[in-house]
């Protein structure tokens, strides 16, 4: 099963032409935990918080500057998206945040290439 990107709307709508995607090496998990040393020095206080969600970038590629267009526009929509991937660990709902949705066609002149800024959110 390809790499695919589904607006959560009604209808939902897949984004068109998706051939790949491609996570950031930057995107993770942002830690929380606290540690602070103890003012008399004999040893250390934990605030234990879960992690945040995963942010970064996605690396969206096309075949078409049609395709890499319509996604865009989609993208820019106020709706969150379901990524279901070749590679499961990859699989979330997210937001598009944090900057700007601009089609570009590859160093190769072969494929189109969007960089989505995301920041994962819960399905529900």
């Amino acid at each position: 099963m390809p790499d695919v990107i589904t607006r959560n709307s009604s209808p939902t709508v897949n984004l068109p032409g998706l051939r790949l995607v491609q996570g950031d090496a930057d995107a993770g998990m942002q830690t929380e935990t606290v540690v602070h040393k103890k003012l008399n020095g004999s040893g250390h206080m934990v605030a234990f918080r879960p992690a945040r969600d995963r942010a970064g970038s996605l690396r969206v590629l096309f075949d078409t500057a049609a395709d890499a267009w319509a996604s865009a526009v989609l993208l820019r929509t106020e709706y969150t998206f379901a990524l279901s991937s070749v590679e499961p660990e990859m699989d979330m709902t997210f937001v598009v945040a944090g900057g700007r949705i601009v089609p570009r066609l590859g160093e190769g002149g072969e494929e189109w290439i969007i960089d989505v800024p995301f920041v994962e959110v819960d399905s529900a």
